[in-house]
């Protein structure tokens, strides 16, 4: 146990008690005030940097849907080019049968149901050149960026040489 600190003198109790923090420890730290202006510059500059990062995420979504578009599409001829060339009849009424013909995989029936779609029912003593499927793809949010696709029977069904 350690004896008491006198009442008076260079250790007394009135002379510890009253030591400043940063003398004892050697170092020193942060203030509440500090800390917020430190939080307010780092919000500031969050937000001034939403709208840019905002801009270029939108840009991208509408490159992706440009570069995957071609892809589904291709499934969904392929497969339907594999049906038409293994039944001389067929008929396809809608857009569901059209998906139940052509077999082009959950993702690409997903990618479809999203699009907007006309489909014009067809079956295989239709002429090649109608058109029986046309597509718009949105590439971002503004509607002046739209991708269009016009498919006729013959490229859904006509195997190219």
């Amino acid at each position: 146990m350690q004896p008491p600190l006198p009442e008076t003198g260079p250790l007394s109790v009135k002379s510890v008690a009253s030591v400043d923090r940063t003398q004892v420890s050697g170092t020193s730290g942060f203030t509440l005030i500090e800390l917020l202006c430190v939080f307010a510059i780092i919000g500031i500059l969050v937000g001034m940097m939403m709208g840019p990062v905002g801009r270029a995420l939108r840009k991208a979504r509408g490159l992706k849907a440009e570069m995957e578009s071609p892809a589904y599409i291709e499934r969904l001829t392929d497969g339907m080019r594999k049906f038409a060339a293994g039944h001389s009849a067929y008929r396809c009424p809608d857009l569901e049968g059209l998906l139940a013909l052509a077999r082009p995989g959950a993702p690409t029936e997903r990618w479809l149901k999203r699009q907007k779609v006309v489909f014009i029912p067809f079956q295989h003593d239709s002429p090649v050149e109608l058109v029986v499927l046309q597509l718009e793809i949105e590439l971002s949010a503004s509607p002046a960026s739209v991708l269009r696709y016009a498919l006729t029977k013959g490229d859904l069904t006509v195997m190219p040489p």
